[in-house]
């Protein structure tokens, strides 16, 4: 399967917060190892539609399954079922959702990206 770029409009991309990455590939089927950077690491599969990082831009990818191996998070992306496509056009991109995805806090919590850009006084 190819990554076509007119699939799936994506949101502004500045709507989308990046949550991981795809760092390599894992057996002959497809399967990619993914890194995440939600505090908790399983976390990141609460958060769906996934969008990836292209060279023509965001574009949404949906999970098919999802199993940890040892200490890895490994993911099947729906229509991905060969290692060397899943390489060429999976691997070393970055994984966003919206930030209308994320849940609400509470009025003294933040998350980084809403500090980001702030002057520190002490």
């Amino acid at each position: 399967m190819s990554l076509n770029p007119t699939a799936s409009r994506s949101p502004s991309p500045s709507d989308l917060m990046v949550v991981g990455r795809i760092t390599t590939v894992h057996g002959v089927k497809g399967w990619v190892k993914i890194h995440p950077y939600t505090d908790e690491r399983e976390n990141i599969f609460d958060y769906k539609p996934w969008w990836l990082q292209t060279d023509q831009g965001w574009k949404k990818i949906q999970v098919a399954q999802y199993k940890v191996a040892s200490q890895d998070l490994i993911v099947q992306i729906l229509d991905f079922d060969d290692r060397d496509i899943a390489r060429q056009e999976l691997c070393q991109r970055n994984i966003a959702v919206e930030r209308s995805e994320f849940p609400e806090l509470d009025s003294s919590e933040y998350y980084w990206h809403q500090l980001e850009g702030l002057r520190v006084f002490s």
